[in-house]
């Protein structure tokens, strides 16, 4: 905090009001946040991509990640969420995470910290959870002879598949009738 306030010897003038020193200065949250996945050695990734509002970078200026995982064994009635945070130097402007560290249902949101005082959150945003994990489209079975057996070629379409060409895995199950006509797996 700080005043102000001109004098001549002995004599005073009028003194301005208390001021903070950093006060005026607003800590926006990143923008441009987007999320890209990926699917390496069994596992689902996001990173997480944003843009700097803070152009002039300073000692102690901190990009702040807020991971929000709601539980989803507590009844609807109660709001449970564990929050973890972590603090990542202001030059980098991405971050990955993975799904065998972090719940599907994952949100997280960023903002600037100096020291203790931190600015607005952004909005907050799914990590994993916004994928479509619909079955895949255009499913085509095309029965067929090879070396006098026949044999089917099953193929179809995923719904997601991320920049990288990668995507989540589809899961083929085939089920056999029995003699009592049931189905087994």
């Amino acid at each position: 905090m700080f005043t102000l306030q001109t004098t001549a010897r002995e004599y005073k003038g009028a003194q301005t009001n208390l001021r903070k020193i950093f006060g005026g200065f607003l800590l926006s949250p990143p923008t441009d946040i987007s999320v890209r996945h990926s699917y390496r050695e069994g596992e689902l990734l996001a990173m997480v991509l944003w843009e700097n509002t803070i152009e002039k970078r300073f000692d102690g200026l901190q990009t702040v990640i807020n991971l929000i995982i709601k539980d989803e064994k507590v009844r609807r009635s109660e709001n449970s969420e564990i929050q973890k945070t972590f603090f990542i130097a202001n030059e980098n402007t991405e971050e990955k995470f993975s799904s065998a560290d972090l719940p599907w249902n994952t949100n997280f949101t960023l903002q600037y910290a100096v020291g203790d005082q931190r600015g607005p959150e952004s909005i907050s945003m799914k990590l994993f959870s916004d994928l479509d994990l619909s079955p895949p489209e255009d499913i085509s079975v095309t029965p067929e002879v090879v070396d006098e057996a026949l044999t089917t070629i099953i193929s179809w379409n995923n719904r997601d598949v991320f920049e990288d060409m990668t995507g989540p895995p589809v899961k083929m199950k085939l089920w056999d009738n029995t003699e009592d006509g049931k189905m087994k797996v």
